[in-house]
């Protein structure tokens, strides 16, 4: 049932923007609440895990307050990573990669890159290394976004910094949850 679930609140409508634009499909409050609380409820998940597994789900559905207040005392390198997601969406890219700072070497990271890779390799002309050692390297994520926000070739780039986005809100569901 978990792995529905994360499938449901993440691959359903369009994908999250890089940035803090709000998308119409968003799921609300309520409802995101009430997703993450069935997925925490199917796997087991309460305490720091579950707020931090919430704020994801807020997070990927664009309500980045709400998501901030959850994460911004709570303490570990699962709050640390869902905190510099938010960064970066906000876009605070600097205080996104103080975050990742804290994050340290997360076990996501690595089903993550292992996730990304062939999206990375259809788009080989991209000019970003955000796997090294086999390791997703979200210091690299950070300055990928960066930079394609603030160029010409938005378009070009971004919806596969989207997907890559998805796959990582995705892989740290699966973390939270236990799965």
């Amino acid at each position: 049932m978990g792995p529905e679930l994360i499938h449901a609140i993440f691959q359903g409508g369009s994908a999250a923007d890089l940035g803090p634009r709000v998308r119409g499909d968003r799921l609300t409050l309520e409802q995101a609440a009430d997703h993450t609380a069935a997925l925490a409820r199917a796997c087991g998940v309460a305490g720091r895990q579950g707020e931090c597994l919430k704020a994801l789900v807020l997070l990927w559905n664009d309500h980045l307050d709400e998501a901030h207040a959850l994460v911004q005392d709570l303490p570990g390198p699962d709050a640390a990573f869902v905190h510099g997601i938010m960064h970066r969406r906000e876009p605070d890219y600097s205080n996104a990669r103080y975050w990742f700072g804290r994050v340290g070497d997360h076990p996501a990271f690595e089903p993550l890159a292992d996730a990304a890779a062939p999206v990375l390799a259809a788009h080989a002309s991209l000019p970003f290394r955000l796997i090294r050692d086999g390791c997703w390297d979200g210091f690299a994520f950070i300055d990928a976004v960066s930079a394609a926000c603030r160029s010409a070739d938005l378009p070009v780039v971004a919806d596969v910094l989207r997907e890559l986005q998805r796959l990582e809100a995705v892989t740290l569901a699966r973390h939270l949850a236990g799965l």
